[in-house]
Formats: C-alpha cells, sequence, structure tokens
C-alpha cells in the first residue's frame, strides 16, 4: 500500500496563452523528485523521453551549477495530465496554491537534463531555486509540444556561443579575475574564447583564412550568390562552430595552456601568442604546397553547373580532422617555428600532393570513415611520413 506523503503548497502566478491556462512558480530543487519523466521504452515502445540519468548533459549542468555565481533562470516545463497537482484560487490575490505530493503523477515534458543535474547538485549539497512552469494539457498535447520545441525551435547558433565566451571572459578579466582563476573555475569558457579570438585573427590576417570564416551573425553565402561574386568565390563558407575548426582547436588551446598558461597576464597576449603558432603553421603549409589552398570549395559553371574546379579539402572538416591533431602533437613536441613545420611538413608526400587533397578524393575517404576510422588512419600516414611521433 502507498503511504500518502505531506501535501506540499508552493504559490504560483497563473497566465494564458492561447486559451490554456499554465502557472508559474518556483520550486526548491528537492522538490523535482516529486516529478517523473515518461522514458522511452524500446522493447514496449511507450515512453518518449530519453533517460537523461546517465547523460553527460546533465552532468556538464551540474558541474555548471558548481561554478561560483552561476545561475540558470530558464523554466523546467512540467505537465499535469493527471490532474494530480490542485490549485487553489485565492479571492484577494492574483496568486494561486499549487498543492501536490511526493506521489504526484505529473511529467517533466521539457529540460530533462537540467531536472537530472539539478537533482545530482542537490545530491552533493548544493540546494537551490528552480523556476517552473506547470501546464495541465492532455498527453498528446504534451508530446506535440515537446516534439516541436526539440525539433522545430531554431537552436542558438554554435558560432554564437564562442561569441559569448569572450564577452565572458573579457568581462572576468575586467572585474581582476586573473586567468588563472578563470581556467581552475570553468576550463570550457575560456577554452572557446581563445579559440574564438584565434580564429578572429586567422579571418583578419591569414591570407589562406581571410575572409572565409563565418563569425557570430554572418551567413554563408548562398551558391548563387557565391557563383555572382567569382572574385571571392571562396567567401565565408566555413563555419567556426564546426567539429573541425571549433573543436580540434580547442584541443591545441587546452594543451598550450596546460603548459603555458602560468606566463601570461592579458587574455589577448595569449591569444595572440596561440595565434602566431597556427599562423606560421598554415604559412609552412602554405610554401610546402601552395596550389591546394587556390580554391578550396568545388567552382561550377552558373548555367549548366558543370565543375570548372574541382576544389580541395585542405581547410575544411576532412582536412583539418586529418591536420589539426598532427599540429597538436607537433607543438606538444615543442615544434613551434614556421621553419620547423616546414621541415616536418615536406617530409610527407601526401602533404606534397595536389590530388591527395581534392575534395572528390575525400568524398571517397568520406565512406569509409565510420567503418575504419579513416581520419586516424590517414593522420597516422601522414605523421608517419612526416617522421612526427606519438600520434
Amino acid at each position: 500500500m502507498k503511504t500518502q506523503k505531506k501535501a506540499i503548497k508552493v504559490k504560483a502566478i497563473p497566465f494564458i496563452q492561447n486559451s490554456k491556462v499554465a502557472y508559474i512558480t518556483v520550486i526548491p530543487s528537492h522538490m523535482l523528485n516529486f516529478f517523473h519523466f515518461d522514458i522511452h521504452n524500446p522493447d514496449t515502445g511507450k515512453g518518449y523521453n530519453r533517460d537523461d540519468k546517465l547523460n553527460k548533459r546533465s552532468e556538464d549542468f551540474k558541474n555548471f551549477l558548481s561554478i561560483s555565481g552561476m545561475t540558470c533562470p530558464t523554466a523546467i516545463v512540467v505537465n499535469d495530465r493527471n490532474n494530480s497537482i490542485k490549485v487553489r484560487k485565492n479571492n484577494d490575490s492574483p496568486m494561486v496554491d499549487l498543492t501536490f505530493d511526493e506521489n504526484s503523477k505529473a511529467t517533466i515534458a521539457e529540460g530533462q537534463g537540467r531536472a537530472e543535474g539539478y537533482k545530482k547538485a542537490h545530491k552533493d549539497g548544493n540546494e537551490m531555486e528552480i523556476p517552473v512552469i506547470i501546464t495541465k494539457t492532455p498527453k498528446s498535447e504534451e508530446i506535440f509540444n515537446t516534439r516541436t520545441i526539440n525539433s522545430k525551435m531554431k537552436k542558438m547558433a554554435t558560432n554564437i556561443t564562442y561569441s559569448l565566451s569572450l564577452a565572458s571572459v573579457k568581462d572576468y578579466t575586467r572585474k581582476g579575475k586573473s586567468l588563472q582563476q578563470i581556467w581552475s573555475e570553468n576550463k570550457e569558457l575560456l577554452l572557446q574564447a581563445i579559440s574564438y579570438k584565434v580564429v578572429w585573427h586567422l579571418n583578419k590576417k591569414n591570407p589562406m583564412f581571410r575572409g572565409r570564416f563565418m563569425l557570430p551573425n554572418q551567413k554563408k553565402l548562398s551558391k548563387p550568390e557565391r557563383l555572382r561574386r567569382r572574385k571571392n568565390f571562396n567567401e565565408r563558407t566555413i563555419n567556426i562552430g564546426t567539429h573541425a575548426h571549433g573543436n580540434n582547436l580547442k584541443g591545441i588551446v587546452h594543451d598550450y595552456l596546460e603548459k603555458n598558461l602560468h606566463k601570461y597576464k592579458s587574455f589577448e597576449r595569449v591569444c595572440l601568442s596561440i595565434y602566431n603558432i597556427i599562423n606560421d603553421f598554415w604559412m609552412a603549409f602554405y610554401s610546402v604546397n601552395s596550389k591546394i589552398f587556390d580554391r578550396t570549395i568545388t567552382e561550377y559553371e552558373p548555367k549548366t553547373l558543370k565543375i570548372l574546379h574541382q576544389g580541395y579539402h585542405i581547410q575544411q572538416r576532412n582536412g583539418c580532422f586529418v591536420i589539426y591533431p598532427i599540429l597538436r602533437t607537433m607543438i606538444n613536441s615543442g615544434i613551434t617555428s614556421k621553419a620547423k613545420f616546414k621541415k616536418y611538413l615536406s617530409n610527407s608526400r601526401s602533404i606534397k600532393s595536389v590530388e591527395y587533397w581534392r575534395s572528390d578524393q575525400f568524398k571517397n575517404k568520406d565512406i569509409e570513415i565510420v567503418k575504419d576510422g579513416r581520419w586516424n588512419h590517414e593522420r597516422k600516414k601522414i605523421a608517419k611520413e612526416m617522421k612526427v611521433k606519438d600520434l
């Protein structure tokens, strides 16, 4: 027999959207245990939510909450499809009383990862107040709303997160926080900020990358627009937020900061130091094989779309997935000057080959990436040719 739990009463503000009443309230994080998830069971086909208990996102969110001063005002959506939360109006107040207990059948419909993160933080002794929106719709509407939010609503562009990180770091340093303090509290924040600033320098100064990156609030040029601008055919085609540049650069930045951050007090100076190394590498690469930087996008005849020039993939995802891990190993081995980069790059037949970097060649390799780890194979092959150890 289920034991009756003591009822909990909270104040809430009702609001109406499209004739549907919902309620916004604030609860302590331990009360999230009063609600449940409708987890999808692949054997029975029932439920629709993913299980976030073991999901890395919930662990990342818990770690985010542990950072001093961090807040998340975004509300978690709870749907009371079975009317287990009682609503009592107050004649003398616009607020209402919501009453429920641990036997509540209300479902967390949106914000599962955050909810699990709050629960994990509570277990670690970090109790906090959480904004919650409570709806009272049938299950069919609950599922439809959740599906719409997760599939139709446009998420924040990844490159915007880089500019947000830059703004946050600049604000911290302006308030007197050292780079070492920021690094110890939130490595990911500093990694994204410095990676963005390095890309910003590449986009402004490096001959091969100048104007190529889509920075925050910029859009990739359409194919007709690129065809129209024949002299600027390669303009703005690389997204900083892609794994190719964003994540691979962050690996290089991470290793460099682990060894050298103590030498720097200025954010701009450490960014410039890392940029100079990256720039020297690409300039050395250009001096070894300049032809593959000529056109890195396949060029078409405007009317017939006949291929006029088969582009090269060195600056796109394939090339970067192969090259940046090798560069990371070289930097960790103390190879950081243009002269040394050129010496090692010149050893590789693949680096000096024009055909190797053609886009159609990499498309063929893409097919094999999943089944045999093609990128890793290509890295090891080139590293062996270059005589770079420990890749």
